[in-house]
């Protein structure tokens, strides 16, 4: 005990992913009977942890027991960083550790925007460590103050809140994947080979999409190109998966309160309707029995809907939110009629398919660049600029606290509102009239500087390993897909040797823990300081 509570947060959440990634390996090797070796087995393991995607086989020749360990990989891997913060929040808790910057760590990872108390506000000096890793509060004050009685409630209340959060995290995930395996199973076509269940099928790939992992155990999606509702129905899993879970929590929070007006409107309008009746027909002694029921099930709802809410913790802010949403929406737009334009004419990927399907699977692309690593066309026959049009998306990336890799969209726009500034100066950087945390913006520049850094230093590593085998560009392409965890390749990943597939296992790793956590897990270092006074919005980044 006394080990594990010196053991810091960001070395845990290192520490158990490599641990599960292990694990996993064991019984792919296992599994196997020898059929793989234990470097693809390690590999396999990682990328599912990390929903990458790469494989070194096809997942098509392996059995059973296999598939199913990976998509358990996949689904714990896919819960994330998030997930694993807030179990050791809950044991931290439990008194593994009393530590205020434990609670401040698992409070600010989670993204609880909401306060347990509406009179106490976190401490800007209890912010160090996390905001290196995510950031997303409201945007109130953050002026330093001393503690008070509120305080103690606050902490007392603790537990029961990153249960909450983590109530919601997976009953969110289950959910979609739930709906998602059903529509697959119902819309997926009947030609599917004959030793694959239908099923299992539909779980597994439901899965891995909204996990944004890219495995299929079909080994690519070639079977639904001509199949547009099946594209859609694994992009939009993709979408939810990918854009982030403070969002989800927020667009279901919004519409739990506009369920929850329109339960309390027709509860009002019943009971007025039913006191009327009394007054206008005294001498009855018994009103049809409807009215009571339908008032009874309406005040039900309500009471199910405001509890429901209140256990909905963690959702982003407005700002974020809007970020998000429309970084989401443009990234799609431009990687969708870039796809269009550029290989509608081409041969080997998209000419000759009627209209509604060239449009379907060209979505589908650009979905599956930012993240998910699906293919239903073969890239190896794309055109360049396509090509470098995957890259930007794949580095790009979804949202954060999701299943999605890349530098993150949040990243990527705060930089662009901070560069505008730069060309043209302001007192301040501003989203959607809101001025940016000046935290937000150092974040976004260490995020962005640290992940090019590290790119240019790998590639030019795996250059030397490569000796001259394979175009610079396919390694380029390998190595922003493993980073960004996205899973496309153009067939390198099979003709890789141990020491290179170890290295883009560590790729992989390092891509999906993220580069802050990895540091403040090495060096113990708390992160970001201070920026001074900083009232602006946190968002998160990276």
């Amino acid at each position: 005990m006394e080990f594990l509570s010196r053991f810091s947060v960001a070395r845990s959440v290192v520490g158990g992913f490599f641990l599960l990634i292990l694990v996993g390996s064991f019984f792919i090797y296992g599994f196997e009977k020898g059929a793989l070796s234990y470097v693809d087995s390690f590999y396999l393991s990682a990328s599912s942890v990390c929903v990458t995607g790469l494989t070194p086989v096809p997942l098509s020749e392996l059995n059973f027991l296999t598939q199913l360990t990976i998509m358990i990989l996949i689904q714990l891997g896919g819960l994330g960083i998030i997930t694993f913060t807030v179990v050791i929040g809950i044991l931290i808790l439990k008194g593994l550790s009393r530590n205020t910057k434990f609670h401040q760590f698992i409070k600010d990872a989670i993204d609880s925007t909401e306060e347990t108390d509406t009179s106490s506000k976190f401490t800007e000096e209890n912010n160090s460590s996390i905001e290196a890793v995510s950031l997303g509060k409201d945007e109130g004050s953050t002026t330093p103050r001393q503690p008070t009685s509120t305080d103690t409630i606050s902490k007392e209340k603790d537990e029961p809140t990153v249960l909450r959060v983590l109530f919601s995290i997976i009953n969110i995930s289950f959910t979609i994947e739930a709906i998602g395996t059903y529509l697959i199973y119902v819309n997926f076509p009947e030609n599917i080979p004959e030793n694959v269940d239908r099923f299992f099928l539909s779980l597994f790939t439901s899965i891995s999409a909204f996990n944004n992992a890219g495995f299929s155990i079909l080994d690519d999606l070639s079977i639904i190109t001509y199949y547009p509702s099946s594209l859609y129905i694994i992009s939009g899993l993709v979408i939810l998966g990918g854009i982030g879970f403070p969002v989800i929590i927020y667009v279901e929070k919004i519409l739990l309160q506009s369920l929850h007006r329109i339960m309390f409107y027709l509860e009002a309008n019943l009971e007025t309707y039913y006191v009327r009746k009394i007054m206008d027909h005294p001498e009855r002694e018994e009103l049809p029995r409807f009215f009571p029921i339908i008032l009874k099930i309406s005040h039900s709802l309500d009471e199910n809907i405001t509890e429901y809410d209140s256990h909905l913790l963690g959702s982003s802010n407005k700002i974020q939110w809007k970020v998000l949403l429309y970084g989401t929406l443009g990234l799609l737009t431009l990687g969708t009629f870039f796809v269009l334009l550029q290989e509608s004419s081409n041969p080997h990927t998209l000419y000759g398919m009627e209209p509604a399907v060239k449009f379907a699977n060209a979505f589908f692309i650009s979905v599956c660049s930012r993240t998910a690593g699906f293919n239903s066309i073969d890239l190896s026959g794309v055109n360049d600029p396509t090509i470098v049009m995957i890259i930007v998306l794949m580095f790009i990336g979804g949202g954060p606290q999701g299943t999605a890799g890349g530098v993150k969209i949040t990243t990527v726009v705060i930089l662009l509102a901070y560069l505008k500034n730069v060309i043209n100066p302001a007192k301040s950087v501003r989203l959607f009239g809101e001025i940016v945390s000046k935290n937000s913006i150092a974040i976004s520049i260490r995020v962005y500087f640290l992940a090019t850094t590290i790119i240019a230093l790998i590639f030019l590593f795996l250059t030397l390993l490569n000796q001259n085998e394979h175009i610079l560009h396919v390694i380029f392409f390998e190595l922003i897909s493993a980073f960004s965890t996205v899973g496309f390749s153009l067939g390198l990943t099979p003709t890789l040797g141990d020491v290179e597939k170890l290295f883009y296992c560590l790729v992989m790793f390092v891509g999906r823990i993220g580069i802050f956590t990895i540091l403040i897990a090495a060096t113990g270092h708390t992160g970001v300081p201070r920026m001074g006074d900083d009232d602006g919005v946190k968002i998160q980044v990276g």
